[in-house]
This record gives C-alpha cells, structure tokens and sequence, in this order.
C-alpha cells in the first residue's frame, strides 16, 4: 500500500530562506544606490569651459588652449608680407610670452636701414628680394640684439590663400576707407563698420599704399591684419601645419611647419585673450644727401629700441659668445663722408657685427671712442677687441654710462681713425633702395 504520509520540513530550511530573501533585497538596494552615485558622479557632456566668442566653430574638442601653449618661455617669430616685386613691404615682429602669457606686435617699417653682412646698407624692404630666406630674420636679428625663432614670408596669393582658408577676417572700420591704383582706379571701399575680407580684397588692403599716409598708419593696418589672421586660426596644431603645407611655395619659413605652427597656435591664443600688446619701432628720419629726389629712410634709435627689446623681449636679447658675435654700432664723429663704412671690413674680418649708426650727435671728433658698459660682465675685453680690429689705441677703449644701444660696443670714429681704404663719397644705400616706395 501505497504510503500518503506528509514529509515534515525542517525549521532550519525556513530560516535559511528568509535569509536569503533579505540578502537579495538588501542586494538590489546597493545596486540601486551605486547606479545613482556613478550616474552622479560622471561628467557633464556639455564643456565647461567657455568657448571662444569669435572661433567657437573652430575650437578642438582635445585640446584647450592652455595645453597648445608649449615650447619656450618667449619665442619670436618674424612676418612678412611681399609685394609684386617681391619687396616686403608689411612686417611685424611677433613675440610671444608665458608665465604671464602674453604677446607683443611690434611694427617693422619697410625703409628701415639695415646692414647685410658682407654687402652695402639697404633698406628692409629688399631683404626678401636674396634667394637666402632668413635674411631679412639675420639682418633684424643683429640689428635689435635679439633672437628671431623663425621668419614667415608671404606672397600675394599666398596670403590670398591663407585668408581664404580661414574664411575671411572681419575689421573694425572707424573710418571710410579707399584705396585706389597709381592710375586712379578704386580698387577697395570700406565703409564704417565691420567689415568682411576675403583674400583678395586683404591683400589689397595691406599691399596697397595710400598717398599720404604715414608709415605707421600702413603699419597699424597691416597689424590689425595679422592679429585677424591668427585669431581666425585653429587653435590645433596639427591643423595649422597642414594649413601652412596648403600655401605652397610662395609661403616661405626659416623653420619646419611643425616648429612654426606651434608659434602660431601660442599666438593664436593670446590674440584669442585679447593678451596683445601693439607697438612700432622706434625710428628716425633720414634723408640720403647724396642721392637726388630720394625718399626719406628710417634709422633705428638705438637707444630707445634697447628700451624696447628690454621691457617685451628680455629673455630673446643675445649675449656674446662662442656662437654669438659681438655687435659693433659704428658713428662717424667727422665731418668726412661715408667714414663708418670703412670700419666694416675689419669688424667683420675680426668676426664680429657691423651696424651703422649713420652720424653722432655732433662732429669734430679728435680722438675715436670704443664705449662698452661697465655693468656687463665681459663688455671691456669686447670693446679691447673692436679696438684692436679697427687699430685704434687701447686709450679709446672707456666705460660709459649713457642709456644702453641694441649693440655691446659703440664706436664714434674720430679724426685720429686711418681707415685701410680711402671713404667714398657715394651713398652708401643704392639709388634703387633709396627709390623704394
């Protein structure tokens, strides 16, 4: 017969199903509660930072601006901007800071007098014009006491290229703008308020000069350019780089795309801060007396541009060294023209820089003086040199204490100088650069 009897359950068994129970349910309230702390603690997909109100569209998504501004604490870059005759008539000195961050324009005017080792005087402008694409960077460079990073020259349609690839940039006019052909024709009207230019229509802007007006007029134009230029640049690196591989051959660089796209992209944020200060170069007028109807030039006012190079570009001065020469401003103290071009020959023979410094203050100088500044570790036995080099007495050879040049020994030539070769009377800039408009 067939047994029906109910099996008893053990009381264990229910205990140990009520805990497991509770275990599950205490289990899926962890979970609960995890789920919500990491559903908190994730990142907003939204930036936090704040996008840039004139290049938000071209902002990285990788990279901030603080992390593309890599490299050295200051760098310089030179640009130009090349007319038809391959003449740069725009050029400003670009530097670029950190630690504060910071960048300073500094206008180059395209007359400035400037000395090209082992030729005659020229003016910048036709520095560009030499198959050798740092010369213009070499002759600035020994002219400021500065170090240039990298020198960047634009053509016509270079810069045509480069405005167009950015898409335009945008001016402020404040006043109605015209600029018109040397036969009249109206090439370009601006009228107040912001304005769009293309390529063309930029490098009308910028290469066209207007009667009457001054150089630092053209120069401050060309600036505000350039500060539209790099803003309107990515702020990454690597797009920069293949920007400036598209311009082709009519861009020209002293350094490596990669090397100067790092530059720009360090000044791009700057410009993007609104950290930007504008200068010009301190100059004076000069006017060659030997050549008829010629414009005038500029000289550099060395002291104030030692100023200058001390306050905005400090950590870019050059001291002398065995891969940096000493820089030698020659004055003729005579009344006996082209007197300091003769001192060239031996300076350079000697190694070092020749910079002219034109005429001193004032003439009749018996007695030559080799000036150094006592305050410069080594500056007396570089003046003792110099000294030697042009043979003039070790007695010329003094301290001074006057406001600092852009150079490490200052030469005034007095009548006591025998130079090897007689000085001629011509000029000495060519007639064609003293014609350069």
């Amino acid at each position: 017969m067939t047994d029906h009897r109910r099996v008893r359950s053990s009381p264990w068994r229910a205990v140990a199903i009520l805990l497991l129970g509770m275990a599950i349910v205490g289990g899926l309230i962890v979970g609960v509660r995890w789920l919500t702390t990491r559903d908190n603690a994730q990142p907003s997909p939204e930036p936090t930072a704040t996008a840039s109100p004139s290049n938000s569209a071209s902002q990285s998504s990788t990279a901030s601006p603080t992390q593309t501004a890599v490299g050295a604490a200051q760098q310089t870059l030179l640009m130009q901007v090349r007319d038809d005759r391959g003449l740069a008539t725009d050029n400003v000195l670009l530097g670029t800071t950190r630690d504060p961050d910071n960048s300073t324009f500094v206008g180059v005017p395209p007359r400035l007098l400037v000395d090209v080792p082992g030729g005659p005087q020229t003016v910048f402008a036709q520095t560009t014009t030499s198959a050798n694409a740092d010369q213009s960077q070499i002759a600035l460079s020994n002219l400021l006491g500065i170090g240039i990073d990298a020198t960047w020259t634009l053509d016509r349609l270079a810069l045509t290229g480069l405005v167009d690839s950015i898409g335009g940039i945008y001016l402020d006019v404040k006043t109605p703008v015209t600029i018109k052909s040397p036969a009249g024709k109206v090439l370009l009207t601006l009228p107040v308020g912001i304005a769009k230019l293309d390529g063309p229509k930029a490098a009308i802007y910028i290469l066209t000069a207007i009667p009457g007006e001054k150089s630092d007029a053209q120069m401050a134009r060309y600036q505000e350019v350039v500060r539209q230029i790099l803003l309107q640049l990515p702020p990454d690196a690597a797009k920069v780089e293949l920007l400036l591989g598209s311009l082709g051959s009519l861009s020209r660089t002293t350094v490596p795309a990669d090397q100067l796209s790092q530059i720009l992209v360090r000044l791009h944020d700057n410009v993007d801060r609104s950290h930007v200060t504008t200068k010009m170069l301190p100059v004076v007028d000069v006017k060659p007396k030997v050549v008829p109807a010629a414009i005038p030039v500029q000289r550099l006012d060395f002291v104030a541009a030692q100023q200058l190079m001390t306050d905005d570009f400090a950590l870019m001065q050059l001291q002398p060294g065995p891969d940096v020469p000493v820089r030698v401003l020659v004055q003729n103290g005579t009344s006996t023209i082209g007197l300091a071009v003769t001192a060239q020959a031996p300076i350079e023979a000697a190694n070092e820089v020749y910079l002219s410094g034109g005429n001193a203050a004032a003439v009749g100088y018996t007695e030559s003086i080799v000036s150094f500044s006592p305050d410069v570790p080594g500056a007396d036995g570089w003046a003792a040199a110099v000294a030697k080099a042009l043979k003039l007495p070790a007695t010329s050879v003094r301290p001074s204490n006057d406001p600092p040049t852009t150079a490490n020994v200052d030469v005034v030539l007095g009548a006591d100088y025998k130079p090897a070769t007689p000085p001629s009377p011509e000029p000495t800039i060519s007639p064609e650069a003293s014609a350069t408009p």
